[in-house]
């Protein structure tokens, strides 16, 4: 018995952007599973608190889900693009009223 999941193959569905992957999995119970993959890069969320303690989140559509969903601000990495950049650019199309004042890793 496996200690951990671990991938048993990849095929490639899709070579254009998002890529997509078939991936076969085999559990620690031996069970073995198939696991459809977007493989989007990096990303980068931010967890913003306010002066008064309070956490900044996003409300949106999320299709996937199929309702309106709360989360935190980001979004996924452009070509070449630091998590940091991608996390401000993320933030800044955000629209909520609140404003940075310190940045921290």
């Amino acid at each position: 018995m496996a200690s951990k999941p671990h991938v048993v193959t990849t095929k490639r569905i899709r070579d254009a952007w998002p890529p997509i992957s078939e991936d076969e999995v085999v559990l620690p119970s031996g069970t073995r599973k198939r696991w459809i993959r977007m493989h989007l890069g990096t990303s980068a969320a931010i967890l913003a608190v306010t002066s008064e303690k309070e956490i900044v989140l996003t409300r949106e559509y999320r299709h996937g889900l199929g309702r309106i969903a709360h989360s935190l601000p980001g979004g996924t990495a452009h070509d070449s693009e630091s998590p940091e950049a991608c996390a401000r650019r993320g933030r800044a199309a955000t629209p909520t009223p609140t404003k940075f004042k310190r940045w921290n890793e």
